[in-house]
This record gives C-alpha cells, sequence and structure tokens, in this order.
C-alpha cells in the first residue's frame, strides 16, 4: 500500500490536535483549578458537585446565619430574664423584712419606697427586643409587652380562671376617722376583722361604666360548655370608708359586685357555693377596661379580648384578639433540626406580681395612715382646749384607733408572710426559665460545633470532587507541552520529505 504524504499530513495533524486538546484542559484546569469546565466534561463529577453544594449552602445559613442568630436571641433573653431575676430576689428580701411585725414606723416608711420602687422594675425588661423585635410576646414580635405611656383605649377582656382563684382575705371595717374641729366618738366594737371571698382580677381601674355592656361571669364544664352565668354589680370607690366598707361587708348571699378600682370580684356566699360546684371546672370573667398606665401589659398576650380602639380613633368592628397559648418560635440550626428560641411572657411576667406588690404598698400604707391617726389623736388628748366630752371622745377613739392598727399590722405581717411563698414561686418560674434558655444555648453550641465540622468536611469532599491537583496537573502540562512541541518539530521533518527525495 502506497503511502502518500497527503495520508502522512492529515494523521500528523490529527495527532496534533490532539495534543493540542489536551494541552488546552490542562492549561483551563491550571488557570481554573477546577477538574471541568461544563457539565458534558464529566458528567458524574458535575452532578456531585451539585449536591456537595447544595449542602454546603445550607450549611453555611445555619452555621453562619441561623445560629449567630438564634444565640444572639438567646442572649437577650437570658439577660433580661436574669435582671427579672435579681428584682424578684429584692421583693422577696422585702417580704421578709415586711414579715417581722416588729419593725419600726422609720422602717415600714423605707419599706413602703422599696415597694414602689420595686413596682417600677418587675416588667423593666419586659419590652426587651433583638433586631427590633420584642422577645417575650410570641407571634406578635412587632409589638412591645407593656404599655411605653398611659393611653385611653376600650378592651373587652375575658380573664380564664379556676375554682383557686377564689380566696378568702381580712378586711378591716370601721376606720377611725380624725376630725380635729369636731371630735365624734367612733366605738371600738365599730372597728372589725372582716372574712371576705373575692377573686382578684388581672388588672385594676378597670370602665366601670360597662360601656359596650360585656361585664359578665360565666361557669364552665370540663367540655367549655356555660352551665351557669353571673351579673356582677359593678361599685365604685367613693372614698368614704363607711360607704366603701359595704362594697366588701355588705354584699349579700346572692350577690357579686365588681369593684372596679381595684379589680376585685367580691362573692356572697351562694355565689361563692355556685362557682365551687363540682361541675364547674372554669370560670371565665368578662370585663371592660380603657385607662391604661405606662407598663400595663397589654392584654392580647395573655387574653382573648376586644379592642374597640379610643374615642377619638374608634375600632369599628372591634378587632378581636384571639389568645394561643403555644406561641412557639424556632430556628432551623441544623438538617431537619429545629430549636426553640423564644420565652412567652405569660411565663415570667405575670400580672400577679405587680398586684401582689400593690396589695403590699396598699397594706403597708394602711398601716403608716393609722400610726399617724393615733399619733394625731394623742395629740389631741393632751391638748387642753377640748372639752372633757371631746377628751372622752378622743379617748375612745384612740382605743378604736388601736384595735384598728392591731388588725392593719397583722394584716400586713400575713400579707408579707404569704407573699414569701408567692415570690418564691416567681422565682422559681423565673429560674427555670433561665434555666430552659440556658439547656437550649448548650444544644446550640453542641450543633454549631457539628455544623463547624460538616462544614469543613462538605468543603474538603467539594474540594477534593471539583479541584484540580495544581502539581500534579503542571506536571502533566509541562509534558503535554513537550509532547506537543516534539509533535510539531516530527511533523515538520516529515513534510519536508516526498517521493523527489528517492527518485
Amino acid at each position: 500500500m502506497r503511502i502518500t504524504n497527503k495520508m502522512m499530513t492529515n494523521t500528523s495533524q490529527v495527532n496534533i490536535n490532539t495534543n493540542k486538546t489536551l494541552l488546552d484542559k490542562l492549561n483551563t484546569q491550571v488557570s481554573t483549578q477546577k477538574k471541568i469546565s461544563r457539565p458534558s466534561d464529566d458528567p458524574v463529577i458535575a452532578i456531585r458537585a451539585l449536591r456537595l453544594r447544595s449542602n454546603l449552602n445550607e450549611i453555611s445559613q445555619y452555621y453562619k446565619k441561623n445560629i449567630p442568630d438564634a444565640d444572639s436571641w438567646l442572649n437577650v433573653t437570658e439577660s433580661a430574664l436574669k435582671t427579672t431575676e435579681g428584682v424578684l430576689e429584692d421583693m422577696y428580701d422585702y417580704c421578709v423584712q415586711g414579715s417581722n411585725g416588729d419593725i419600726t414606723a422609720s422602717d415600714r416608711l423605707k419599706l413602703l419606697e422599696n415597694l414602689k420602687e420595686l413596682k417600677n422594675q418587675v416588667y423593666s425588661t419586659g419590652n426587651s427586643d433583638y433586631a427590633g423585635r420584642t422577645v417575650f410576646t410570641g407571634y406578635r414580635t412587632g409589638m412591645p409587652l407593656m404599655f411605653k405611656d398611659s393611653a385611653q383605649n376600650l378592651y373587652s377582656i375575658t380573664e380564664p380562671l379556676t375554682k383557686d382563684s377564689i380566696e378568702t382575705i381580712k378586711y378591716v371595717s370601721g376606720t377611725v376617722q380624725v376630725d380635729k374641729n369636731n371630735p365624734v366618738t367612733t366605738s371600738e366594737n365599730g372597728v372589725q376583722s372582716n372574712n371576705v371571698s373575692r377573686i382578684r382580677l388581672a388588672y385594676d381601674n378597670l370602665d366601670a361604666s360597662n360601656s359596650k355592656g360585656t361585664t359578665s361571669i360565666s361557669l364552665l364544664d370540663a367540655n367549655k360548655a356555660v352551665v351557669g352565668t353571673i351579673t356582677p354589680v359593678i361599685k365604685e370607690l367613693t372614698g368614704d370608708p363607711a360607704v366603701d366598707d359595704t362594697y366588701y361587708t355588705g354584699v349579700g348571699p346572692d350577690e357579686c359586685y365588681l369593684i372596679a378600682d381595684t379589680g376585685e370580684l367580691i362573692l356572697g356566699d351562694n355565689i361563692k357555693a355556685q362557682m365551687q360546684d363540682p361541675d364547674v371546672a372554669s370560670i371565665n370573667v368578662t370585663y371592660e377596661k380603657d385607662n391604661w398606665k405606662k407598663d400595663d401589659l397589654y392584654p392580647e398576650h395573655y387574653f382573648n379580648c376586644k379592642d374597640y380602639g379610643s374615642a377619638t380613633s374608634p375600632k369599628n368592628p372591634p378587632i378581636d384578639h384571639q389568645y394561643t397559648p403555644e406561641q412557639i418560635i424556632e430556628y432551623d440550626v441544623s438538617f431537619n433540626q429545629k430549636l426553640r428560641v423564644n420565652t412567652l411572657a405569660s411565663e415570667v411576667y405575670l400580672h400577679d406580681v405587680v398586684r401582689d406588690v400593690d396589695e403590699l404598698i396598699e397594706a403597708t400604707q394602711k398601716v403608716i395612715d393609722c400610726e399617724g391617726r393615733i399619733s394625731t389623736l394623742k395629740k389631741m388628748q393632751k391638748d387642753s382646749s377640748y372639752t372633757e366630752a371631746q377628751q372622752k371622745a378622743i379617748s375612745t377613739m384612740i382605743t378604736a384607733a388601736e384595735k384598728e392598727y392591731t388588725y392593719l399590722k397583722e394584716n400586713m405581717k400575713n400579707d408579707f408572710g404569704g407573699e414569701i411563698t408567692k415570690t418564691q414561686n416567681y422565682m422559681d418560674r423565673t429560674n427555670l426559665a433561665i434555666a430552659n434558655c440556658g439547656a437550649r444555648g448548650t444544644r446550640l453550641e453542641l450543633t454549631e460545633t457539628r455544623m463547624k465540622e460538616q462544614q469543613t468536611n462538605y468543603t474538603e469532599l467539594a474540594s477534593k470532587n471539583e479541584n484540580v491537583d495544581v502539581t500534579e496537573v503542571a506536571i502533566e502540562l509541562a509534558s503535554a507541552e513537550l509532547a506537543y512541541d516534539a509533535a510539531l518539530l516530527a511533523t515538520g521533518k516529515i513534510s519536508q520529505q516526498s517521493l523527489l527525495n528517492y527518485l
């Protein structure tokens, strides 16, 4: 078979192109440091690269964004809870101090001031936020926990209660009134310590006008069916002890008074028995409130309620807020793993805390006021300008006031003593919330460590799958260049030969 020059040239060109293609491939790998430049170069590497990149992107999302966000949320929450814990510890110390029946009048004044200051601190961290989102308000992260300023906004609130909400308190009636110009005899027998059955609601300063007509009490069975209703008589304190005493001591057996100023339901004996009937599983009390003070808790974070707006900006129809107990916010922190980051206000910031402080302040103030009246009466007793009959009346009033003082002082002591246990329970709830927050933080740290390791592993796998060994490719490139140059040289020599050289 005759081998022509053209055949030799064509074969040489094919070989040169093959070497050139390999050289181009190796040049591309050195410059990009990637094994392939298009999926068709190696479909297996391409498919594996897509999967590894997808996993690596997810891990980066968890490790670089979700986990730091979750950690910051937990840190803000834990810091706020520890501040609240400190406030409750102070409250506990004041309760121990107040339960001592032998404290002096000056100590009581200091205690009163401390309690007033404490009241302003109880919810001080409730509006804590992370990146503009309040951390204790569940799904309503764009809404503060408390009113930042006083407001006039009408709410109809439905507060769920249990039979345990019914309590018996001591109420001292027959307050001795001192009039320096006209001392009037107040009988010692007029001062009485009364047992009063009541339910204390979450709020005070309620709307006594009941403008929307929603104030009512519903008795529910275990299936939430209504088995009885009660319509309370709304009362407002007048400032006259003789009249106000009747709201606590004059309630009939079939009557129920709602004292708007104090947010208390005063129960007659038959009403109390009706609420404690075995068929009654829970009690819903609906009432209206339109006067809100700074640091009052927004009711929609705790109860079902309707927001009617203000007189200048009414809401028609009203906004119906339905309370969901479990408003859990979770972060995706790993593959198929979520972590709860939020603590709900209802776990720590209870209405009862401030309501308890208010009652301690009131009990302390009553004792201080009574001490002041006794001091005034004793000064009057030494004043010779009063007649013999007036001096006799003053003496009787001192005896009555001292009896009142004994009752009030005992009530104060018992209130502070009972509050020790309550405060310990509040502290236990707060400590539990702190412990839960810390446990979540520990889980998050473990997850972060695992994500860091996985990111390293997947980065290495992706690198091994996609990236070339530069040293190895450089050696191959040098060999390919040598082969290419040799091919060009050999082809050049072959092309110089022809049939004429042999004729």
